[in-house]
Parts: C-alpha cells; structure tokens; sequence
C-alpha cells in the first residue's frame, strides 16, 4: 500500500504543478498574443513600405527618362541655333570681307568728321521707352506736343489723323535744352 500512496500523492503533485504551469501560461498568454500582433503589423508595414519604395522608384525612372527626353530634344534645337549662328556669322564676314575691301581706299573714320542732326535743330533725341516712340522717326525728339516731326529734307502735308491717337512720349513734354 505504501507504493500506492506514493503514488497518488506523486499524481496529485503533478495535477497541482499542472494547474500552475496552466495559469502561468494563461497570464502569458495575452503578451504573446500582443507580440504576435506586433510582429504582424510590423511584416505588413516592412511589405507595405517595400512597395511604396519600389513605385517611388518607378516614378523617379519615369522623371529620370522625361527629363533625358526633354534634354535631347533642347539640345537637337541648339545645334540647330548653333548652325544658324554659325551660317550668319560666315555670312556676315563675307559681308565684312566686301565692306573692308570696298572701304579700303577711303580715309580712316575719326570721332566727329560727321555731323549728325536732329529733325528739329535745338531738340534733342531720346526717350525713357527706347526707340519706336513715334512711328515716322524711330525715336523720340522731345518736342512739344503736336509738334510734327519729318526726318530733315522730306517736306510732307501733315496727315488728316488727330494726334491724340498717336502714341505719346515721356519726353514729348519737354522742353528744348
């Protein structure tokens, strides 16, 4: 009987750690479980984040590809201003070289050998908007207003139009010097 005994205090021990082994894995249960969630939600975050960064990288190939595109097609319209300039500038010194070779017998030009004139004597010429300020003239003389201005030599009646719809001058005001 003395084995019996045993025995059954031996099974009673076991059912009794058995319990406690049991609640202790019941109150780990829960953080398993959390952790579980965890490494869950971080899988589908890192899977996530690799397809945003892969259609990053596409639409960075995709801007890389447009931006080459657009460089070829600025430089073929370079090349192409290039040659224009480049045909210009052969053309311009061939105008050069039939200039200086018509100009070569003639003395050299000296500041103030040729008088220029205004088309009013005593006016003189220019205007804080450039040239084109009056439309016979190219330029603007500062005379007053209405005062018609004929480039010198040329004798016209003035035109029938009113001179208010002429563009005006900022120094169409002014007084001669």
């Amino acid at each position: 009987m003395g084995d019996t005994d045993v025995l059954v205090k031996a099974l009673a021990r076991a059912r009794e750690e058995r319990k406690a082994i049991d609640r202790k894995a019941k109150r780990t249960a829960p953080p398993r479980g959390a952790r579980r969630d965890d490494v869950r939600d971080a899988t589908a975050y890192l899977a996530g984040a690799r397809d945003n960064q892969r259609d990053l990288v596409d639409q960075v190939n995709v801007e890389i590809f447009n931006e080459a595109t657009a460089l070829r097609a600025v430089q073929g319209k370079k090349a192409l201003i290039e040659g224009r300039i480049n045909a210009e500038m052969t053309t311009s010194d061939g105008v050069a070289m039939i200039l200086a070779d018509r100009q070569k017998d003639q003395p050299d030009w000296v500041p103030g050998d040729v008088e220029i004139t205004t088309p009013i004597p005593g006016y003189r010429i220019g205007s804080a908007f450039g040239p084109g300020c009056t439309r016979s003239s190219g330029s603007c003389a500062s005379t007053p207003v209405a005062t018609s201005v004929r480039p010198r030599g040329i004798r016209s009646t003035p035109r029938p139009t009113a001179w208010s719809s002429w563009p005006r001058c900022a120094a169409a005001t002014a007084t001669p010097p």
